[in-house]
């Protein structure tokens, strides 16, 4: 196994995207079976964050997400990934400006026994499409999410 430059994790209030996911840094923590894109479990939360949500690589959910997992949101509950999928891209398409920001990041755990992790993910955009939610609005929105995750 690879020794470890020991440096503290990613820390992510008030950083801009692009600061908090430089390309050439390297991983200053023990990630077992994570790509290798991740540097630490933070950098992990808030760039397949982005991926999946700013970047619209949806298909990460299968990798990501597992196949029995529980999301609640405003309009009820999800009960698998498919379902996390369906609501993905029924939101990117009633909202395609949304963007939104993991932060406030917190977690306990390693790369053996697992990772526990919650965040606040920060969305705004406007609903400009014809969607499960009805006629677009064009009104702007700011949501707040907190996401616990099990990894």
């Amino acid at each position: 196994v690879k020794s470890l430059k020991e440096e503290p994790v990613l820390q992510v209030e008030r950083r801009d995207f692009v600061d908090l996911v430089p390309e050439k840094r390297p991983r200053v923590q023990s990630l077992r079976g994570f790509d290798d894109c991740y540097t630490d479990i933070v950098d992990y939360i808030v760039r397949c964050t982005h991926k999946i949500w700013d970047e619209r690589d949806v298909g990460l959910i299968y990798s990501h997400y597992t196949h029995n997992c529980v999301l609640y949101n405003a309009l009820g509950t999800l009960y698998n990934r498919e379902q996390v999928v369906q609501d993905t891209l029924q939101r990117l398409i009633a909202f395609p400006e949304r963007r939104g920001m993991a932060t406030q990041v917190i977690w306990n755990g390693n790369d053996v026994d697992g990772f526990y992790t919650s965040h606040l993910v920060t969305g705004s955009g406007r609903h400009t499409q014809h969607s499960h939610l009805g006629k677009p609005t064009n009104r702007t929105f700011v949501t707040r999410t907190v996401a616990d995750c099990m990894i």
